[in-house]
């Protein structure tokens, strides 16, 4: 009778070793494909927001709704809130009448789809969030904390950020409107293409409406609720911290606001980024300078796909 035989210890570290190699081929590959499903996910979000603003054009003679960054005719705040009001800042016992939840509330009931699904805000998060550079704020109807997805309901607080660029109506960018963006740049971004006029309605010759986000901001700057500075995404980039709900690389100079007039803070964040436009379509690119607008609005700068038709 033969004598039953196990592994010697050379046989079993080898078979780790062949287990440990396979993984490290594997691990990528399954990373690569988890942020790939990840971008989809953002691209069906941004679609579902793009069906809300076709419904209220659909009810509105193909208008779409007033930008919740505005301020004025000629002055818009960066196109990443829901609520700004005119730079009227805190709690308010009536809607807000210029907010996303005014405008969009009957057809976008939930806060979700302003927010990219790589950088989301909770919908039952405190707002403005602990930690951030402002206290949480009471809701004047329940006398508790103000929650995130609430505040866009009722649309009664401003500063209520959103982590995707919202575009229809924004006219910040654009050269001939805004009062406040740097007209040093107008002839850097005409060299390599028309200059983005934000869709108005449904038959605008400008078709984007939604962006993930990429901007950066000076050190010390104010209009924004967590104290982060430097190149801010939505996606991930190379060296870029997750600081929620963004993505954070710092960077930015210290100094005035009002005194920069143009910025590459370092290398420019490569970042693969989805746009969303008002004829229903998405599509993903990536942030290289050849492929984006840069503009300076109040001090920060946005960028924004070239492809904008």
């Amino acid at each position: 009778m033969m004598k039953k035989r196990g592994f010697t210890l050379i046989e079993l570290l080898v078979v780790i070793s062949i287990i440990a190699l396979l993984v490290s081929i594997l691990m990528p590959a399954l990373s690569k494909a988890r942020y790939s499903a990840k971008l989809t996910v953002c691209k069906s979000n941004q679609r579902q927001l793009l069906m809300g603003l076709n419904l209220f054009a659909s009810e509105h003679d193909d208008k779409l709704p007033v930008s919740p960054s505005m301020v004025s005719d000629s002055g818009y705040h960066r196109p990443y809130e829901l609520s700004w009001n005119g730079n009227n800042w805190g709690v308010r016992t009536t809607p807000i009448a210029t907010a996303a939840g005014t405008t969009l509330g009957t057809y976008l009931p939930e806060v979700g789809v302003f927010n990219c699904t790589l950088a989301p805000i909770d919908k039952n998060s405190e707002w403005p969030p602990q930690g951030s550079k402002f206290a949480p704020a009471i809701d004047p109807d329940t006398g508790a904390t103000l929650k995130y997805g609430e505040s866009y309901k009722k649309a009664n607080y401003t500063l209520l950020h959103s982590s995707y660029t919202l575009l229809w109506n924004y006219q910040g960018y654009n050269f001939e409107k805004s009062a406040a963006v740097n007209q040093n740049l107008k002839f850097t971004n005409k060299n390599k293409g028309e200059d983005f006029v934000a869709p108005t309605s449904t038959a605008s010759k400008d078709k984007l409406a939604v962006q993930d986000s990429l901007f950066w901001l000076p050190e010390g700057y104010s209009n924004f609720v967590w104290d982060y500075y430097g190149y801010i995404s939505s996606h991930p980039f190379k060296g870029a911290a997750k600081k929620a709900p963004y993505f954070v690389r710092d960077g930015a100079l210290p100094s005035n606001s009002a005194q920069i007039t143009d910025v590459e803070v370092a290398e420019r964040p490569d970042a693969q980024l989805n746009a969303g436009y008002i004829d229903g379509s998405v599509r993903q690119f990536s942030s290289d300078p050849e492929n984006m607008y840069k503009h300076q609005n109040y001090g920060a700068f946005g960028f924004i796909t070239r492809e904008h038709k």
